[in-house]
């Protein structure tokens, strides 16, 4: 997933949610691995680049910081991932 946004906000992110990337909705539909290992993803309407300029062929995708939490302190494939996100989160990259 390509993350066009250097900043952990997003205007239209949940206080409970952590931005995770902008993404392809087509190309996130048929990643099953993706679609799957997150149960309280959502998707956004409009995504952003860094400097603030709409992405029109992409969509914002969010989950909730949570599900990252506990997944973060368990031993499943994301949890490497979700220790990432976690990390980034805090430093407010």
């Amino acid at each position: 997933m390509a993350n066009y946004m250097e900043q952990q906000n997003h205007p239209e992110q949940l206080e409970d949610e952590i931005f995770l990337t902008n993404h392809s909705l087509d190309d996130l539909l048929q990643n099953a691995t993706f679609t799957s290992a997150w149960k309280t993803w959502r998707v956004g309407n409009i995504a952003y680049d860094k400097k603030g300029v709409i992405i029109p062929s992409h969509r914002p995708i969010f989950i909730k910081l949570s599900e990252i939490e506990e997944v973060a302190n368990g031993d499943s494939f994301m949890a490497e991932a979700a220790r990432r996100l976690l990390k980034k989160y805090s430093k407010g990259e």
